[in-house]
């Protein structure tokens, strides 16, 4: 068609691929669809810096602070606050990893 193409990050968080691929990984081939006439000097510097952003190690607590805003954002049931909850707790101990919790 010849449109640039954009990762939709949430989306791919829910939808997950097949192929496996990292969201850089899925950026970094978006990114080739972008021709000079579409703003690819934006679109570069933007996704050279999300790419950076991406790379970065993410801390326990801002992982926690994160998931707590989240959390409160989804709990609809009695249940559902004390299985994030307590998936919360159990990642601020280091019981759990990072993918774990965003499960």
């Amino acid at each position: 068609m010849g449109c640039p193409a954009v990762f939709d990050n949430l989306h791919h968080m829910t939808n997950p691929s097949k192929e496996g691929l990292t969201e850089q990984q899925w950026i970094q081939g978006y990114a080739t669809t972008w021709k000079e006439e579409d703003g690819k000097y934006l679109s570069i510097a933007f996704y050279r810096l999300l790419e950076g952003i991406l790379s970065l190690e993410v801390s326990r607590s801002q992982a926690e602070i994160t998931a707590n805003t989240l959390a409160e954002q989804c709990m609809q049931t009695p249940a559902e606050k004390k299985r994030i909850t307590s998936r919360i707790e159990q990642y601020r101990q280091a019981q759990i990893p990072l993918k774990k919790l965003k499960q």
